[in-house]
């Protein structure tokens, strides 16, 4: 298998592009819609979905396969990160709550990099642990009062582009270090993190924690993804599955989003 470190530039710099406008639409969103629809905009699958293509070009169905599997342990741990963000953001600031949330998710990740690929088991876990997610959510969001200042935009491309930058890092070393942990790489909650820091700094600490509550259920967005693909793909192959297992996502993310803003009118 060709080593993703040797990626055509196109592909590199389209993950780049991808990562910088889904943080620059969720936090655009937030700032124009609140941070309900903001945060279920978060799950669209703009970074992960073309992580899987590339990874599709350069990879043996079984070891894609194997990575989808594992991406589902992984946003497990990516709900953990939300969480960990949360109660950090409430009394201190960002790189603390930042740092206590990468450490947070890397445990997760190392704990269940040695799980196996079961994608029904993975989502099944997945559901279980984003119920208590939801319900530890909203007591950690419980007297904020979300602000919405305006956004230097300026520093919200560099930021973005950033991000891009470190996705495209992150999946280009990834496949050298097998399945498992290529799965568990392109789930990394680069997105949300920098969306929290993003809205940390600029909108405030409340916006953030908002923000980030209405993230964690539109991380299922990612989720269902990452299953339909991985169950998909050894009967329909990698065209049909990426396709299908992205209108299923985006399906789910204008259900939430939907709701959210009717929420937002009550």
């Amino acid at each position: 298998m060709q080593e993703l470190a040797s990626l055509p530039l196109f592909e590199l710099a389209f993950r780049m592009v991808a990562t910088a406008a889904v943080v620059m639409a969720v936090t655009w969103a937030v700032d124009r819609f609140g941070p309900l629809i903001g945060g279920a905009l978060a799950g669209l699958p703009v970074v992960i979905g073309p992580g899987f293509y590339f990874l599709s070009l350069h990879a043996t169905p079984a070891f894609v396969g194997n990575a989808a599997s594992h991406s589902l342990w992984s946003l497990c741990g990516t709900q953990v990160f939300i969480l960990t963000y949360m109660a950090c953001a409430r009394s201190r600031g960002v790189a603390m709550s930042l740092a206590c949330a990468g450490i947070a998710w890397a445990v997760v990740a190392v704990a269940v990099s040695r799980l196996p690929p079961a994608p029904v088991v993975g989502l099944a876990v997945f559901a279980a642990v984003t119920a208590a997610a939801i319900w530890l959510g909203a007591r950690l969001a419980l007297g904020t009062t979300p602000a919405r200042p305006s956004i230097d935009w300026t520093t919200l491309i560099m930021r973005g582009g950033l991000a891009g930058l470190l996705v495209a890092v992150v999946t280009a070393v990834s496949s050298r270090i097998g399945p498992e942990f290529s799965g568990i790489f392109l789930a990394f909650p680069i997105g949300f993190g920098v969306l929290a820091v993003t809205l940390h700094e600029k909108l405030g600490a409340a916006n953030a924690i908002g923000t980030l509550n209405a993230a964690i259920k539109g991380a299922t967005g990612l989720a269902v993804f990452s299953a339909a693909f991985a169950l998909l793909m050894p009967h329909l192959g990698y065209g049909w599955s990426l396709l299908l297992a992205t209108v299923i996502s985006c399906s789910l993310t204008l259900a939430l989003v939907l709701r959210a803003r009717a929420l937002s009118r009550r």
